[in-house]
């Protein structure tokens, strides 16, 4: 394996990830059924305050498109649009319990094995949703690594607590001239021509 192929299979979950996200189950009129406690963090309401009410109670109901209106622009409950259904994949307002107004990044998910349909309370997919400027920063961070695994002009190794690489970036692959796989779990004088090694670590041996 390339350092590039490594860096691709690296666990780089995100924000937006399920096991970490807030999630919300809903039925097939977009009611809430099911309430993460990562939901519980972002918003604020517990899942007894959630249950029962429908998911625009929590999120705007067109995604935000656009730069946010102020606050006594918007309109009101009565003159809001028709939220239609929630394809996710978007961005929208989320009011938090204590009137906050924050932006969300959205993705949908249908449940396997859902019927379908509208019938009250049947859980049919699930709603996951980060804040936007988590999920912002997460791709920065995300997009240096990747920069870092396959752009650098600098070698970059990393080697575990018994000095065996684990590690390598695609520059180093190029000084070494062979790909990571072919000298993953070796040791430092093994990998870098020239280098010796001594009670302090591993240097590169000077050319007279």
């Amino acid at each position: 394996m390339s350092a590039t192929r490594a860096a691709d299979a690296a666990d780089f979950r995100g924000p937006l990830d399920i096991a970490r996200a807030a999630t919300v189950v809903l039925d097939g009129r977009d009611t809430v059924v099911g309430w993460s406690p990562a939901a519980a963090e972002l918003l604020g309401y517990g899942p007894d305050e959630a249950a029962g009410r429908p998911l625009s109670a929590f999120l705007s109901p067109l995604p935000v498109d656009r730069p946010l209106p102020a606050a006594s622009d918007r309109p009101g409950p009565a003159d809001r649009p028709d939220p239609g259904p929630y394809s996710g994949n978007e961005i929208r307002l989320a009011r938090h319990r204590d009137g906050r107004e924050l932006l969300v990044a959205t993705t949908m998910c249908p449940l396997a094995g859902a019927a379908g349909g509208d019938a009250a309370g049947a859980p049919v997919r699930v709603l996951v949703a980060a804040e936007l400027g988590a999920l912002r920063q997460w791709e920065s961070q995300l997009a240096l690594l990747q920069g870092l695994a396959t752009q650098s002009p600098v070698g970059l190794a990393i080697y575990d607590t018994r000095l065996r690489l684990t590690w390598s970036n695609t520059a180093y692959e190029r000084e070494i001239g062979k790909p990571l796989a072919e000298y993953r779990g070796s040791g430092p004088t093994s990998c870098t021509p020239g280098a010796v090694s001594s009670p302090r670590g591993t240097r590169r041996r000077s050319t007279p």
